[in-house]
């Protein structure tokens, strides 16, 4: 008998374990070769719509969207970049509307289209927008407040000859200018003036544009101190001003608040101990509608007695999803009313005490307060003996009435400005000159108000109040049962107040509203109003089970279908909102109301209203299949917005009446192919085989 080798057992089990492994290994390395690595395609961005007549509703054929033309159904498409994409969209004989879309960042291999909709009325663009000329307008003080007799003024590049403390140019180009002003006895001052640029406004004629800029002067033997500034400028991306602008001036430990006024400017000097070699500023600058900038610079130091400036220009983007506002055809008046100002005297708050009413003493010193004025120092006052009456002109599109829809005529409309006798005007800002009014139309729009001015000089205060009647925008055939506030803007917080118990109410006598203005600064007459993101989801559509796969080459499959999309009501539409919330006020003030919120909701949808639901919206897209793969299905995702629109209506009775209406908008749809793991061959579903010929996918 053969004894059995130990050996021998040995090299069998040796055998067992080798196959074993090499089982697991096998398993192994096939798990590692059917994992499915990320997509290498790069992500497809497109944004599409339709452009149809604002007036019939018929799609418009040849209009042009940047650099597209929509087909004879009006539509197009066009490919997007990440980021903001803004739209300008023309035809011949239509007015321009322009809107922009905000593309979110996706993975390889996915194509995510945008929806941008717009509706254009017929007509034209103005053809014509004021000469724009800017002026510079200076004065010289000390610091006890006395006027600074100017030997010279210096400004490279123009001629400037002084009038006592004032020096003037006129008819220069915006940019930044240094002056040297130098009077007897004095130390020689200096000055960094900023012209910002500003959008021309439309019609004929010059658009004045004047920068007032008022130097601090040191005596000679005042003790000498350096004095610094943190100025700057705020505009789009359109150059055009941003008014209204919160801006935050970090110093070190210290922060600064300001708001942009109409130039977009903003200023703000630093304490001298506050600055060394190395200080930096840091300025941030925000408002609603914008995304958030900050830019930080080194403060220039500078020797004893000297002036340094330190100067920004910050451009603020248009946030994701916010349309810019289009176009509005409608011009907005201005009118000076000729105060005499040679009748200007220097007076103190102490001084307007012994004269007038605590109510107007009151007004000035919360003026004073908001624009940071020190009222224990003179200023001006100019006295009105007879009563000033002038007609502000504007032209406005006429509304059709039953639709609430813009048509395509304009009429002029005139609103009477009245300053009462004996009134005395206050200067609260510093400078005697004739006083103007002007209309903001595009305000009006995007608010619920009927009037919006601005008046300038800002922070002048009226004894008596200025009297302003306009026209009601809508038919009056019965005696309105609301009234309209009286709103200021507060030009340090940039936000609009309520001037609380006052009211303009309907003259049935003259046809007009009536309303009273104390002082100046931008007004308006209507109600307030606010306009708020409320949620952003994503909506998860069921899955498109349309299999299809490559061969040795990579190809294109394109899959048609539609989704339920477009911008439509949530719950109630203006109508219904208005009927639930009114219930007992008369028709026309309801088809008032109801007209506000619209204009609201066209303002932001570039003239798109919204739809009572959510309608079949076509889907076409292009995606590349890498070689080798097979698609199982297509998930399609929607991204829905919502937003609220509310108007506070003020009823006869002084009680505030909340009127909502909220628009739901699908902004919208990524198409993500599903790759099988592991397979190379598909079974079924149209185009199945892409790389003979297929690649047509069709799906409801």
């Amino acid at each position: 008998m053969k004894k059995k080798s130990l050996f021998g057992i040995n090299v069998k089990l040796t055998l067992m374990l080798v196959v074993i492994c090499g089982m697991f290994a096998s398993c192994y390395e096939k798990e590692e070769l059917t994992t499915e690595a990320p997509s290498t395609v790069a992500p497809v961005y497109k944004i599409a719509g339709v452009v149809s007549n604002a007036a019939t509703g018929a799609p418009l054929e040849g209009v042009k969207v940047n650099d597209v033309t929509t087909a004879a159904d009006g539509t197009y498409t066009l490919i997007a970049k990440e980021g903001m994409n803004v739209l300008k969209i023309t035809k011949e004989d239509f007015r321009t509307v322009t809107t922009s879309v905000y593309v979110e960042k996706i993975a390889n291999g996915q194509v995510s289209v945008y929806t941008a909709n717009a509706a254009m009325y017929p007509g034209k663009d103005a053809p014509t927008y004021k000469t724009v000329k800017y002026n510079i307008k200076g004065t010289a003080t000390d610091e006890s407040g006395a006027k600074v007799v100017l030997t010279s003024v210096v400004i490279p590049g123009l001629d400037v000859t002084p009038t006592g403390n004032t020096f003037a140019v006129e008819g220069i180009q915006p940019g930044t200018y240094y002056a040297v002003l130098t009077a007897n006895g004095y130390k020689n001052a200096y000055a960094t003036i900023n012209i910002a640029s500003v959008a021309a406004e439309e019609g004929e004629g010059d658009q004045i544009v004047n920068s007032a800029v008022a130097v601090l002067m040191q005596k000679e033997d005042a003790a000498k101190v350096a004095r610094y500034f943190v100025c700057g400028f705020v505009t789009n991306e359109e150059g055009v001003a941003v008014n209204g602008a919160e801006v935050k001036v970090n110093i070190g430990t210290s922060t600064d608040n300001l708001i942009t006024n109409g130039y977009g400017y903003f200023s703000v000097e630093v304490p001298a101990e506050s600055v060394a070699p190395t200080t930096l500023a840091v300025v941030t600058v925000s408002k609603g509608g914008y995304a958030t900038q900050a830019k930080a610079g080194i403060i220039k130091f500078v020797e004893t007695g000297a002036t340094s400036v330190t100067s920004f220009e910050i451009v603020l983007k248009v946030k994701g999803g916010e349309p810019v506002p289009p176009e509005d055809p409608s011009v907005g008046g201005s009118k000076d009313i000729e105060v005499p100002i040679n009748k200007a005297e220097d007076t103190t708050v102490e001084d307007i005490k012994k004269t007038e009413d605590e109510t107007v003493v009151n007004k000035i010193e919360e003026i004073a307060k908001e624009l940071g004025v020190d009222i224990t120092k003179e200023f001006p006052v100019v006295p009105v003996e007879e009563p000033l009456v002038v007609e502000l002109v504007s032209k406005e599109v006429i509304i059709d009435e039953e639709t609430g829809e813009m048509t395509s005529e304009t009429k002029d409309v005139a609103d009477q400005i009245a300053l009462p006798a004996n009134t005395n005007v206050y200067y609260v800002g510093g400078t005697a000159e004739v006083i103007s009014v002007t209309r903001d139309i595009p305000a009006e729009k995007a608010t619920a108000s009927v009037r919006t001015y601005e008046g300038k000089p800002s922070g002048t205060v009226f004894s008596k109040p200025m009297e302003i009647k306009f026209p009601a925008p809508v038919t009056i055939t019965v005696e309105p049962d609301y009234v309209l506030g009286v709103l200021y803007l507060d030009e340090k917080t940039g936000e609009w107040r309520a001037d609380a118990g006052n009211y303009a109410e309907y003259d049935m006598t003259s046809k007009t509203f009536v309303g009273n203005i104390s002082h100046f600064s931008k007004f308006r007459f209507g109600y307030e109003s606010e306009i708020n993101s409320k949620e952003s989801i994503v909506l998860k559509d069921d899955p498109i089970n349309k299999p299809c796969y490559t061969g040795s080459a990579s190809a294109n499959v394109t899959v048609n279908g539609s989704y339920m999309g477009g911008t439509a009501y949530d719950e109630k539409t203006p109508d219904m909102a208005v009927e639930a919330a009114l219930s007992g006020m008369n028709a026309e003030t309801k088809s008032y109301v109801t007209t506000l919120l619209k204009n609201m909701i066209k303002v932001d949808y570039a003239n798109v209203m919204p739809t009572n639901a959510y309608v079949k919206t076509a889907l076409s897209t292009t995606i590349v299949v890498p070689a080798y793969k097979q698609i199982d299905s297509f998930s399609l995702e929607r991204k829905q917005v919502k937003k609220s629109y509310t108007v506070h209506v003020i009823d006869k009775n002084k009680k505030v009446v909340d009127v909502t209406v909220v628009v739901k908008r699908i902004v919208s749809y990524t198409l993500t192919p599903n790759y099988a793991i592991g397979h190379t061959h598909g079974h079924g579903g149209n185009g199945e085989d892409l790389n003979a010929g297929g690649g047509i996918i069709n799906f409801e």
